[in-house]
């Protein structure tokens, strides 16, 4: 049999047995491809779309979780100034909210409302838009306060740094280099932004614990990162030297990967510290939470079922 009549028999039986309905298109229009490379590439692909996930619909790697001290009134800014949709919220017996998610474009968001075993705790976010000129106005009439001036950079962002009423620093922009898109390459629309000591120590955490890959890197002098981005698993983070009024901004992170004990396991032997060990949670998920040197919280975590 002909390579490409199995590339067919292979493709029909993927489509047949998987929940991938919306990619029946694709696989018509595959067949009628003259590139064989092209047509086994775009077959890995399939395959890849209809093995096991160990993260939640419409989950990447990672998300960043921020506790903030009054959840409501920061989902309201988020919903005012940057368009974000409320996805779900669970409040405590007292009234607080427990756990939030909003979704920012295809970026989901999770918060919680600080108390006094999870403190409040802000952190730095790097969002993109198609619009950054409007969403300054939007989040600033919502209640955001100017860190940096609307700035045209020579890497081809327009961009904006907002704080929001709970200390959260915003890094708005929109990317002039790829219009149809406006987001750099490799990122997506929101990106936890991390101000570090040390960055290549962090590196070498971040790659011991969790497998990271430094995808980016610009330094203005051996050891002195003034940007870079990190990929885990199907995400990434940035992350600069702190300097000046960019200083150290601890930030939780919602981290899904294939293996949350084993994940756990090299986070402690590359110097992390348990917050707890793994544990089967009544919400779908196995997960543990360990803190690295720079206080960064990280819940590493996998789906186990069904999320309610």
């Amino acid at each position: 049999m002909a390579d490409f009549e199995q590339l067919d028999q292979a493709l029909e039986a993927i489509l047949g047995s998987a929940e991938v309905a919306d990619l029946m298109c694709v696989a018509s229009a595959l067949r009628d491809l003259p590139d064989e490379t092209y047509r086994r590439n775009l077959l890995e692909e399939l395959m890849t779309a209809t093995q096991p996930v160990y993260a939640p619909k419409g989950f990447s790697s990672i998300t960043p979780y921020l506790v903030v001290p009054d959840a409501d009134r920061f989902i309201a800014f988020v919903k005012a100034a940057f368009g974000a949709e409320e996805v779900m919220r669970v409040k405590r017996p007292d009234g607080s909210i427990m756990h939030a998610q909003v979704n920012l474009a295809e970026s989901p968001l999770e918060v919680s409302e600080g108390n006094a075993q999870h403190r409040p705790e802000a952190g730095a976010l790097h969002l993109y838009v198609p619009d950054v000129d409007a969403i300054y106005e939007q989040a600033v009439a919502a209640g955001a306060t100017v860190l940096h001036p609307l700035t045209d950079q020579p890497y081809g962002d327009r961009e904006v740094s907002l704080r929001d009423p709970a200390g959260n620093n915003w890094y708005v922009a929109t990317n002039k280099e790829r219009p149809e898109q406006h987001i750099r390459a490799g990122l997506r629309t929101l990106t936890p932004y991390f101000h570090i000591k040390d960055t290549p120590a962090f590196f070498s955490f971040l790659e011991r614990a969790f497998g990271a890959k430094v995808d980016a890197k610009h330094e203005s002098s051996p050891g002195n990162i003034v940007y870079s981005i990190v990929r885990i698993g199907d995400a990434a983070i940035e992350a600069s030297e702190a300097h000046g009024q960019w200083q150290s901004m601890p930030i939780p992170i919602h981290l899904y990967v294939p293996d949350p004990d084993a994940t756990y396991a090299k986070a402690i032997a590359a110097g992390a510290t348990s917050i707890y060990p793994p544990a089967d949670q009544p919400y779908g998920e196995r997960n543990s939470g360990v803190m690295d040197a720079w206080g960064n919280r990280w819940w590493i975590a996998a789906v186990t079922g069904e999320r309610p």
